[in-house]
């Protein structure tokens, strides 16, 4: 009877803090350019407009709210957004998995080096805004070309899209969150009678890394993957605009106000559902990558 009662629980948490919660997120999110107005120099907080939500859940039904005004055209949903999204999955889905196989093993292999410089380095790197990143990668380019007369890497272009320069913005977080988490983790690790035990056996460390080490680390890493998901959208919206790539938060952002009717309420949370929907998706395929690590071991 407890059992049933407990897995019911465990099951309605779930189903709270991996969709509720989110859903109400984002209309609240959608919602706050109309909530948040300035009145005779004052602000004012028009909560009202939150039944917007019950209007664009009427028009789930009757199909309203999948069409949108852009420019002259009109857009539907699952028409026109889908290769945008598509695009923003693809920068996001490579950015987050070159953080955990990159951010993973410099991780395990420094993880002595606490209180080296590099730390301090690491420390600096994740403190710099992703704009700076950007803008820094971007002169690189340019004054690498200018003077070698060879093109490093795609800047922002119409026609195609930029891979290199936006791929390293957007995994560097990533790299150093999922590094320095995975250093501490490793250095406490590594104090553990069981580890030690296994040392003074004379197992070598390469088979103490693979049996004990990287074992106990995998459920750490894979409890991560939600933070590293996150600051990799984080830094998709700045990179998607700064290097004019069309991705579904960019197009969110150019189009919410051009409706020629104004705020586009209905059009911003299909795309703040599309980045949820990515999100989750990058959330698995990151498990995936820290189970397959965890069965690759074994043949190790």
């Amino acid at each position: 009877m407890n059992k049933g009662i407990n897995s019911t629980s465990r099951f309605l948490k779930f189903i709270f803090y991996s969709f509720l919660l989110p859903l109400f997120l984002i209309f609240l999110m959608a919602s706050m350019p109309l909530i948040i107005g300035n009145s005779d120099g004052r602000v004012r907080f028009r909560f009202l407009y939150l039944l917007l939500t019950k209007d664009y859940l009427k028009g789930l039904f009757d199909g309203s709210s999948f069409i949108f005004n852009v420019g002259q055209f009109q857009w539907h949903a699952f028409k026109e957004l889908p290769p945008y999204f598509l695009v923003t999955l693809f920068y996001a889905g490579i950015s987050s998995l070159i953080g955990v196989a990159a951010g993973f093993p410099i991780g395990i292999l420094r993880f002595k080096k606490l209180n080296s410089p590099s730390q301090s380095i690491l420390t600096f790197i994740g403190s710099i805004p992703d704009f700076f990143i950007i803008l820094l990668l971007q002169l690189t380019a340019i004054y690498f070309m200018k003077f070698t007369g060879r093109r490093l890497a795609k800047i922002a272009m119409t026609n195609e899209l930029p891979v290199l320069l936006p791929l390293i913005a957007m995994s560097l977080y990533p790299v150093v969150y999922v590094t320095k988490q995975v250093s501490r983790a490793a250095f406490e690790i590594s104090s553990n009678d069981y580890i030690q035990f296994a040392r003074a056996k004379g197992i070598t460390r390469r088979k103490t890394f693979i049996l004990h080490l990287i074992p106990a680390l995998l459920p750490g890493l894979a409890a991560d993957s939600t933070k590293v998901a996150m600051l990799v959208l984080a830094n998709v919206f700045i990179a998607e605009n700064l290097f004019f790539i069309k991705g579904i938060t960019h197009v969110m952002i150019h189009f919410s106000f051009q409706s020629g009717g104004g705020y586009q309420f209905d059009f911003v949370v299909t795309c703040l559902l599309y980045i949820f929907a990515i999100y989750q998706i990058i959330n698995l395929l990151l498990r995936l990558l820290i189970r397959g690590a965890a069965s690759a071991r074994r043949f190790l």
